[in-house]
C-alpha cells in the first residue's frame, strides 16, 4: 500500500516514493491518495502544507504512467497488479460477494441462501465486551436485511471501482434483482460519459474512473475479469474488523471512490461524486 498527496509532498517525493516500492519488486500495488474524511479528528485539524488538487492530480496521472510502464496494470480505482496477481481477497468486496466479520468491530455480508435477502452485521466493538459475551449471538452488536432498493448502490458502489465493469448476470446473481432495476441509472450515467456498454459488460469511461483523458478501460482487463455465475451467494471470504464499505475504502479513511461509482441508482477530479 502506498498513498500520495502526502502533508509536504510534491511531484518528484511521490515518484520517488513509487520508484522505491517498484525496485522492492512486488507483483501488486494499492496506490492511492490520502483524503481526509468528513468528521474525522484529521479533517477537523488537518496536517499542514497538503498538496492542493492540481498538485495531487498530476501525481496521479505521473503514478499511473510509472505503474504501467513497470507493468503494472490497472483493474480497480487504486489498485495496479502484475498479470495474474490481482487480489482475491478485495474482488471478493468490489464484486459485491458474501464475507464473514470475525472479531471485535467486524462487520459482514451474506446472503440467505433461501430467501435471497442480504444481511449485514457487525460485531461488538469493545473488545473487553467481545471477549466477555456469553454466547456467539450475545457478540453481535447489529444485524440489519439490505433493502432491496438499497442493492442496485450498494453493488455499482463496490462494481464500478473495477475497471472492467461488471455484467448484468453478476447484477442479477448478488442482488436477486432483475436488470431493469439498473435502467434508469445506467441511462443517465451513460448521457453524462461516465459508463460505457462493451460487449456484455458496463463498464466506467476514464471521466468516470477518473483516468487520464484518452484511456478508455483496457481490453485486457476485460479478457481476465471472472466469468460471473448464475447463482448466489458467492463464496464467503473471512474478515477481521472490515467495514460494510470496505469494498469502497478498503482501509476506511484514505481510499477514493469514482464518479461512477458514486452515482445514485460532487471535488477532486479523481474522485468526484457524480450524483445522477
Amino acid at each position: 500500500d502506498l498513498m500520495y498527496a502526502l502533508p509536504g509532498q510534491d511531484l518528484r517525493g511521490a515518484l520517488a516514493d513509487l520508484e522505491r516500492a517498484i525496485e522492492l519488486g512486488p507483483s501488486h500495488v494499492s496506490h492511492y491518495q490520502l483524503t481526509l474524511e468528513p468528521d474525522t479528528p484529521f479533517a477537523r485539524r488537518p496536517p499542514p502544507l497538503l498538496p492542493d488538487d492540481e498538485a495531487a492530480w498530476t501525481m496521479q496521472l505521473e503514478c499511473q504512467a510509472r505503474l504501467a510502464s513497470a507493468g503494472f496494470e490497472q483493474y480497480e480505482v487504486s489498485a495496479y497488479a502484475q498479470r495474474g496477481r490481482r487480489c482475491r481477497h478485495n474482488l471478493g468486496y468490489w464484486e459485491f460477494g458474501d464475507y464473514l466479520g470475525v472479531g471485535a468491530g467486524a462487520h459482514g455480508k451474506l446472503t440467505q441462501v433461501a430467501t435471497g435477502k442480504v444481511e449485514r452485521t457487525v460485531r461488538v466493538r469493545h473488545p473487553a465486551a467481545y471477549l466477555a459475551a456469553d454466547l456467539p449471538q450475545e457478540r453481535i452488536s447489529e444485524s440489519r436485511t439490505v433493502p432491496e432498493a438499497d442493492l442496485p448502490f450498494e453493488f455499482m458502489l463496490n462494481a464500478l471501482r473495477l475497471v472492467a465493469g461488471f455484467t448484468a448476470e453478476r447484477f442479477e446473481a448478488r442482488t436477486g434483482r432483475p436488470r431493469a432495476a439498473l435502467t434508469g441509472a445506467i441511462q443517465r450515467a451513460e448521457a453524462r460519459g461516465l459508463l460505457e456498454r462493451r460487449d456484455e459488460r458496463w463498464q466506467p469511461t476514464a471521466r468516470g474512473t477518473g483516468s487520464p483523458p484518452g484511456t478508455p478501460p483496457t481490453r485486457s482487463a476485460v479478457r481476465s475479469a471472472p466469468t460471473p455465475t448464475s447463482s448466489w451467494p458467492a463464496r464467503a471470504t473471512t474478515v477481521s474488523g472490515a467495514s460494510p464499505r470496505a469494498a469502497a475504502r478498503s482501509n476506511g479513511s484514505s481510499r477514493s471512490t469514482t464518479p461512477a461509482a458514486s452515482m445514485r441508482f460532487s471535488g477532486r477530479r479523481s474522485c468526484r461524486a457524480a450524483g445522477a
